[in-house]
């Protein structure tokens, strides 16, 4: 028989059984876009922008039996691909050109997993443990602030905040407010069962960072509840001056019966400098396919010492349950109190759509 006929052969009969016990995989994900009015104040512009809440991305997830002691092993690769981020996109007056025009495809997770009666155990690139610890949020309306009080920046994060006297610019939005979450990292995390409505998770990443997370989540009378908070050290990012960046945060989010929530959040990051504080609050309702929420923020000595923004919104959703769609629309204040300077108010009106595969 001819060599290469039979080296075809042999590979072919050894990739049958080998394709027949792979990991199955799924294919999925969503595109989020919008539109976002701004005005700083000194002038207004418009961009059509990639949704940073929950930008667009695809991701492919697999799992199967091991086949030991009733354990499971599977894997994730998820990639965002934005053009034009909300939270990069800036306003043409303030620096003479709108828009980022920013096409990336970027890493969101590249991780294996084990799971069995232990608990569950993640290497790879994923949510640290302290990830989403200011995220306890039921009311629905996540495209006001996301998943969690967080993302309150990411409409127009980039957009500067404009000097009332002058017309110069002072700073970003994004730089003067956050919850002080956490992120994705390079990380070994556990994830404990669950002991009826309690959890828990701890991770290591690089250079010395940990964290870790408790939860406590459940329902009462027709209510539900949820939660957490969190502490992380990360020493990433060491200099001199600052050796370690300390981070710790607690949110909780209560949706009654008949629709109405109420969520809060508080934080502190330490960065050896100074110590900023932030607070925010979320009143919600949900009916049918449908969810509103007005929220307030307060953030302070996070750009710099003696800074206080504050900022309120209010948003709405209506889900299309059939073709996983949401429709949504927002508008958001940032206002921001520095010593000294006449700082303008920004004023962020965004509406758009996420569709998700």
């Amino acid at each position: 028989m001819n060599k290469k006929l039979l080296a075809i052969a042999i590979s072919g009969a050894l990739a049958v059984p080998m394709a027949a016990q792979a990991v199955s995989f799924k294919v999925g994900g969503h595109v989020n876009r919008a539109i976002n009015f701004y005005d700083d104040g000194r002038g207004s512009d418009v961009t059509n922008v990639d949704n940073g809440t929950s930008g667009s991305r695809f991701r492919f997830t697999g799992s199967d039996d091991l086949g030991v002691g009733g354990m499971k092993v599977g894997m994730t690769i998820e990639a965002g691909m934005q053009s034009n981020l909300n939270f990069r996109a800036t306003s043409k007056a303030a620096n003479g050109s709108g828009g980022a025009n920013d096409s990336a495809l970027n890493i969101r997770h590249s991780f294996v997993w084990f799971s069995g009666g232990f608990g569950k155990l993640y290497m790879g690139h994923t949510s640290s443990a302290y990830d989403g610890t200011d995220g306890a949020d039921l009311s629905g309306a996540l495209f006001l602030s996301g998943h969690a009080a967080s993302v309150v920046s990411t409409h127009g994060s980039s957009v500067q905040f404009r000097n009332g006297t002058t017309g110069g610019n002072v700073t970003s939005v994004g730089s003067t407010n956050s919850s002080f979450d956490g992120g994705r990292e390079d990380v070994l995390r556990y994830d404990t069962p669950k002991f009826g409505p309690f959890s828990g998770k701890v991770s290591i990443g690089d250079n010395g960072m940990w964290d870790f997370q408790a939860k406590v989540a459940g329902a009462f009378s027709g209510a539900k509840y949820d939660l957490r908070g969190g502490y992380q050290e990360d020493s990433q990012s060491a200099t001199a001056t600052t050796p370690t960046t300390d981070k710790w945060n607690i949110s909780g989010s209560l949706l009654f019966s008949q629709g109405t929530s109420l969520t809060g959040q508080y934080g502190e990051l330490d960065n050896g400098t100074r110590t900023a504080e932030s607070f925010y609050l979320k009143l919600g309702h949900k009916w049918g396919n449908n969810a509103i929420g007005i929220d307030y923020r307060q953030t302070d000595d996070r750009n710099a010492a003696n800074d206080e923004y504050t900022g309120w919104g209010v948003g709405f959703v209506h889900n299309i349950p059939g073709p996983r769609v949401q429709l949504y629309a927002g508008y958001r204040n940032h206002d921001l109190d520095r010593p000294g300077t006449n700082v303008e108010d920004v004023d962020i009106f965004n509406v758009g759509a996420r569709v998700a595969f």
